[in-house]
């Protein structure tokens, strides 16, 4: 539901794609622990548990049971299976067919995620304002997905008329959820004065939040914030350890700002950087 190559300042496209293979085992792993949070479905709980155990055949047969009985959580399920090809060869048209299976009955996050398959094209045809009005059910409920996503296409101008200011509206509602790549976003426009006044100080204030959850571009943003001494004093030990932090994130647009801080430190201040660095855990 959700970096390139960065420009000086840390100013890239902050929208990664959320629909990866790594998120929909996020994904999977949080409906296991909402499966037991919910009142008793002892069957979805035996697809989870199989599923844990990487016994998917066992999970297939729980989840498609389920499924097709109308539970949603056992339909998103599925569709991750077929989307990933765990157990089943994969295919994403049916992928699609059980998330929207999960939308259609209100489901906010197969809400979003459908929106992803026709933003992308993976299983449906390609169909940007299809994929706005997914989007936009799943913002509604709240969703920081969907709202986050709903945000990217107003700025990008797809399936909907460009618009700033609904881009920054949706996109503060996902980052008051914690959402970072939201809170990256937005402090990328008031680094820019884009939709809003230029606010250098409230680009570093987003970028930190996103920076401390671990979110790379953001520590980008932040290291470079330092470095230039924009909207916060310049200190070159905080500017290299964010850096540093953006880089093992694999984020190639803080090398240049590396290359250049490197050169003001001292090895002692280097050293004391990497303990700093090996004991850093991100907020969660």
């Amino acid at each position: 539901m959700r970096f390139d190559a960065c420009a000086e300042g840390g100013a890239i496209n902050p929208y990664d794609q959320v629909m990866g293979e790594a998120v929909k085992r996020i994904i999977l792993a949080a409906l296991f622990v909402i499966g037991f949070m919910m009142p008793a479905s002892a069957d979805y709980d035996a697809g989870l548990a199989a599923f844990d155990q990487g016994d998917y055949a066992a999970a297939l047969r729980e989840f498609r049971s389920l499924a097709e009985q109308g539970h949603a959580e056992a339909q998103l399920s599925l569709g991750i299976m077929y989307g990933m090809g765990l157990g089943v060869p994969q295919d994403h048209a049916l992928e699609a067919k059980w998330w929207r299976k999960a939308a259609e009955q209100g489901h906010a996050v197969g809400q979003s995620g459908l929106g992803d398959m026709y933003k992308n094209g993976q299983g449906v045809a390609q169909d940007h304002a299809e994929a706005v009005k997914w989007y936009r059910r799943s913002a509604l409920q709240g969703n920081k997905y969907g709202q986050y996503d709903l945000g990217v296409m107003y700025d990008e101008g797809k399936g909907v008329e460009r618009s700033d200011a609904e881009a920054i509206m949706w996109w503060r509602k996902a980052a008051r959820q914690e959402f970072s790549p939201a809170q990256y976003a937005l402090g990328l426009k008031y680094e820019n004065g884009e939709g809003v006044r230029q606010d250098y100080g409230e680009a570093v204030k987003w970028y930190r939040k996103g920076a401390l959850r671990g979110h790379a571009p953001a520590q980008s943003g932040l290291g470079y914030s330092y470095l230039k001494g924009q909207g916060i004093p310049k200190d070159d030990i905080e500017a290299y350890f964010w850096l540093r932090l953006a880089r093992a994130g694999n984020h190639g647009g803080a090398v240049k700002g590396l290359e250049e801080v490197v050169t003001s430190l001292t090895k002692e201040q280097i050293a004391a950087i990497q303990k700093r660095l090996n004991a850093w855990k991100p907020r969660r």
